[in-house]
């Protein structure tokens, strides 16, 4: 007997708004109560990887990772004689790993 493929695995690699599903982690439940909400790893065209509440990305609620409405700084901008490696978060805090 196979595995039955989970349902939302068919998802993996569809775009909504400028984020790309890579995975989803499914939710936890508890005596039929939800635990843990359902996410969704997801890879934005700025290059920044971010875990999304499946429901809100599902709703349309969400489409980017926030690069669209703060500043639109993406990897491989150039500043003088810097370039963006990598653009890495903590909740409203936006950190650029930089090399000259």
């Amino acid at each position: 007997m196979g595995k039955k493929e989970k349902p939302y695995q068919k998802y993996v690699g569809t775009k909504f708004g400028k984020l790309t599903i890579l995975e989803i982690k499914a939710g936890s439940y508890i005596a039929g109560k939800r635990i843990v909400r359902t996410k969704a790893r997801c890879k934005c065209d700025c290059g920044f990887i971010k875990d999304i509440n499946w429901d809100h990305l599902k709703s349309g609620a969400i489409n980017s990772c926030g690069c669209s409405r703060d500043s639109n700084v993406y990897i491989g901008q150039k500043f003088g004689n810097f370039i963006v490696l990598e653009i890495s978060s903590l909740k409203f805090l936006h950190f650029f790993h930089m090399r000259k």
